[in-house]
């Protein structure tokens, strides 16, 4: 639990810095068009400011050397560059002297500008347009003016942040396509991870049954062989013993039969009793040991509820083994309950038509504590005080839903109760048992 807590903190933090990140990189692109923006613009403005410049001392010289034809070739030149809107010359009394606009010439104008000793920029309005104008003085009192547009630096910086626009949409949308896809990666390598350690544990499991079976073959005609001999030589003392005391050779010949059923289970770890399979409706058996167990239930103060589903797909199993599994997850339950309290059977099979059934049993006992879920089905550990359980109870259960290959998934809280969930793959119309792809999920 916490460690899911800390998983998703991480990816929400993740999640923070890394649009934070973008936000980041996103001012900082903005800040370096709006610099690239104010540089073109200085840029235009000083290269128009040099040809001004230049044109006005070539048209002071042209008229020291009385050449008029040069002055207009000047103009003409001047205002073929496209972002030129005009350059005309202006008296000091502000008639238009020559302009590329041939309306222009002889044109008054009112500007201040006109008496300048020095070059300047302003703004002007030319139409519509919002031009840049740079004013120049030149021979006696003219001087020159040249108006251009700023259109062409506009559609390169626009240009620019189109390009940083779907450079940026690009760049982000990686950033994002990768960020999905390594936290959908930490996901499969956390689900990978999970499988092989419930695939360790259930080879682990294995080893110990298979090891326990093979200890329990060798010594169990070991053990049969004196308690069958124990139980003829009681059968053979009732004849002769008062009857004051046959409830002692009862009591002596109970214990041998409970020997004998230990011996049994502990053989079943490893050689299973000849199973007769055929498609079993689990609610048949669940019935049935419902009925069996019902006195215990009203001794214990346990209220069952059950939830089963009628139209529940059948397994292929033995009834006899699934009534054995399921008697003992049920009176395990109620021994968690000695207070009394509720048991909760649910039978159901996954929606969207997943081959498996699902039986589960929920009680509202004391619960198992954390460091004691993974030994549960191990041999002989048990929780029960007073030597009352063997601790075989669920290794047999374990070992029996194992060879119907399905899984026992088990959730407890303590002072909250425990859920044991079996899993088992129904059978399909052909009669073939459905393989479970999938292992044990925790």
């Amino acid at each position: 639990m916490l460690k899911g807590k800390s998983r998703r903190a991480r990816i929400k933090l993740s999640f923070v810095f890394f649009f934070f990140l973008i936000f980041i990189i996103c001012l900082q692109t903005y800040l370096t068009i709006v610099n690239e923006r104010e540089y073109m613009i200085e840029s235009a403005i000083d290269e128009k400011v040099m040809l001004a410049e230049t044109a006005a001392m070539s048209i002071g010289s042209a008229e020291v050397h009385a050449v008029p034809a040069h002055k207009r070739e000047i103009v003409r030149k001047l205002a073929e560059p496209d972002d030129i809107v005009y350059c005309r010359i202006v008296k000091p009394t502000g008639e238009i002297y020559l302009s590329n606009i041939v309306e222009e010439r002889g044109v008054l104008i009112r500007d201040r500008a006109i008496k300048t000793d020095k070059t300047v920029i302003k703004t002007d309005i030319y139409g519509v347009e919002e031009i840049k104008v740079v004013v120049t003085p030149s021979y006696r009192g003219h001087t020159v003016w040249l108006g251009f547009s700023l259109e062409k630096v506009y559609a390169e910086v626009w240009s620019m942040i189109w390009g940083s626009l779907v450079i940026g949409i690009s760049v982000i949308s990686i950033a994002i396509l990768v960020f999905y896809g390594l936290i959908s990666f930490n996901k499969e390598v956390s689900r990978a991870n999970k499988e092989l350690r419930d695939t360790q544990k259930q080879l682990i499991h294995s080893e110990k049954l298979a090891a326990l079976g093979r200890l329990s073959a060798d010594i169990a005609h070991e053990i049969n062989n004196p308690l069958g001999g124990i139980k003829n030589s009681l059968y053979l003392l009732s004849d002769s013993v008062s009857e004051n005391k046959k409830e002692y050779l009862e009591i002596a010949e109970q214990e041998v039969d409970r020997i004998s059923g230990i011996v049994r289970r502990l053989l079943d770890l490893y050689r299973p009793q000849k199973e007769i399979l055929a498609p079993t409706n689990v609610n048949f058996p669940l019935d049935d040991i419902l009925e069996i167990v019902k006195k215990q239930f009203a001794n214990r103060s346990v209220r069952v509820i059950k939830d089963f589903n009628p139209k529940l797909p059948a397994v292929m199993a033995s009834s006899e083994h699934l009534k054995q599994v399921f008697l003992n997850l049920i009176l395990n339950a109620v021994e968690a309950m000695p207070e009394g309290g509720e048991l909760t059977i649910k039978t159901y099979s996954h929606p969207a038509g997943s081959p498996e059934v699902i039986i589960e049993f929920t009680d509202t006992g004391r619960g198992i504590p954390e460091e004691e879920i993974d030994k549960i089905f191990d041999p002989f550990f048990t929780t029960k005080k007073g030597g009352k359980g063997t601790g075989l109870g669920l290794s047999v259960s374990y070992g029996i839903i194992k060879r119907y290959k399905g899984i026992i998934e088990v959730r407890s809280k303590v002072g909250r109760g425990t859920t044991f969930n079996i899993i088992l793959p129904i059978v399909e119309k052909n009669g073939e048992e459905n393989e479970r792809k999938d292992t044990h999920s925790g």
